[in-house]
């Protein structure tokens, strides 16, 4: 299927999940009433089509054309989602919240929660701007610099605080690139020291991505 169809139907799975209740089980009376008609991007997963929509995730199944719907009631730690990415190495989902907080979707829809970022105290406005997939790493570009999340371990393990508004992340070759509108995009060896913000270097303008 190409884009455009592949668009049509998540239009029309939209229009039919918007009015969609969704069964809370064990918690009492409550019911999750999600919307999920602005599609704001779409994660492809072998047979599996994550859907972020409204600030809502579901995903379509490709082979049987099933849909499954991810809230705080049933499945996920939090809710407003932000941004998605997956991860083909791992074969996991990367969600993060507007808040910061982080969950990681299994291929058996198990979320793990990772909120080191969520609940660290820290000056820094924690707004993340984008995530971006290299082998097993998810490099999540935020407001004051970069953070990276080993994916299969569920955990963060370095933050680069670069003291400016990282828009989006990318590796080149032996090389990982940091662009912000502000301060344009810089540079730094991937085998070099991340942390000291000296072996980072400014090699040219920002582009819109």
């Amino acid at each position: 299927m190409n884009n455009k169809t592949l668009r049509t139907i998540f239009l029309m799975l939209a229009l039919s999940l918007s009015s969609i209740t969704i069964n809370a089980g064990n918690t009492g009376t409550w019911n999750a009433y999600m919307a999920y008609h602005d599609i704001k991007d779409v994660e492809k997963a072998g047979k599996m089509l994550y859907i972020l929509a409204s600030d809502n995730l579901y995903s379509y199944n490709t082979n049987d054309n099933s849909v499954l719907t991810y809230d705080k009631m049933n499945i996920l730690s939090d809710c407003d989602i932000s941004l998605i990415a997956y991860c083909n190495a791992a074969k996991r989902l990367v969600i993060v919240y507007r808040n910061g907080n982080i969950d990681i979707l299994t291929a058996s829809d198990e979320a793990i929660n990772v909120s080191d970022f969520y609940t660290k105290a820290m000056t820094e406005d924690k707004t993340v701007n984008s995530i971006y997939i290299h082998n097993n790493t998810a490099y999540i570009s935020t407001a004051f610099g970069i953070l990276n999340l080993n994916v299969s371990k569920a955990e963060i393990t370095d933050s680069y605080n670069l003291g400016f508004n990282v828009a989006y992340t990318y590796i080149e070759g032996n090389n990982i690139y940091a662009a912000s509108k502000e301060k344009g995009l810089y540079a730094a060896a991937l085998n070099d020291n991340l942390l000291d913000n000296n072996n980072w270097n400014r090699v040219g303008e920002y582009v819109y991505k």
